[in-house]
């Protein structure tokens, strides 16, 4: 119902203006407002800076700690099903690795040491759309890791706690032996990476299949 509301809102506010301005001039304006919605991804360009800001915020107190990033379904996200597109998720999922590597210092571990962290593969499941404007949490998870790869998970959470969406990356790490990374990490004193966390049984069908 709210997602209903806040989209209705987004078109009156486009159709005030185009009364408002009239003309070539209105028709110009409000092209405008929804090309800039639905094409050049400001979206994008707002989680970039996002990510920047990440390097001055505080480190995580643990690399098992999740990270949270707070967003809203934007006319960018949305397809003609009136939901947020399959794709968009993998977008945020991207984001919200980053910003998980850079608070949890893996990404500059592995860089002072010639490596880097990338993403392998990722599979997720949806369980409920999200609508125009809704408002849902992305949290970042280290789960375990084997001798090349870290295993993430990714949850959509909506406002009212409900997991939309749930995904399992494989996060190789290149240049770098992960024995060496991880005592780097956020309280990496007290990680051994010779005995990683044991895999949940959803990661272990993922893994095996």
């Amino acid at each position: 119902m709210r997602s209903a509301v806040y989209l209705g809102a987004y078109i009156i506010v486009i159709t005030l203006l185009a009364i408002l301005l009239g003309g070539a001039w209105g028709t110009a304006v409000v092209l405008s407002i929804v090309l800039l919605g639905a094409l050049p991804d400001i979206a994008y360009s707002l989680a970039t800076a996002s990510i920047v800001r990440r390097f001055w915020k505080p480190r995580l107190a643990s690399v098992f700690a999740p990270v949270d990033i707070k967003s809203r379904v934007l006319p960018c996200d949305v397809d003609w099903l009136m939901h947020m597109n399959n794709a968009r998720y993998l977008t945020h999922m991207d984001f919200g690795r980053w910003c998980f590597v850079l608070q949890s210092g893996l990404y500059q571990a592995a860089r002072s040491r010639g490596g880097g962290v990338l993403l392998g593969a990722a599979s997720i499941r949806f369980r409920r759309e999200l609508r125009p404007f809704q408002a849902f949490t992305l949290r970042s998870k280290l789960l375990t890791w084997d001798k090349k790869n870290l295993y993430i998970e990714q949850r959509f959470i909506g406002s009212n706690g409900f997991v939309h969406a749930i995904a399992f990356c494989q996060m190789p790490v290149l240049g770098v032996s992960l024995a060496e990374l991880l005592p780097h990490a956020s309280g990496g004193a007290s990680v051994d990476p010779a005995r990683p966390p044991k895999p949940s049984p959803d990661l272990s069908k993922w893994l095996a299949g």
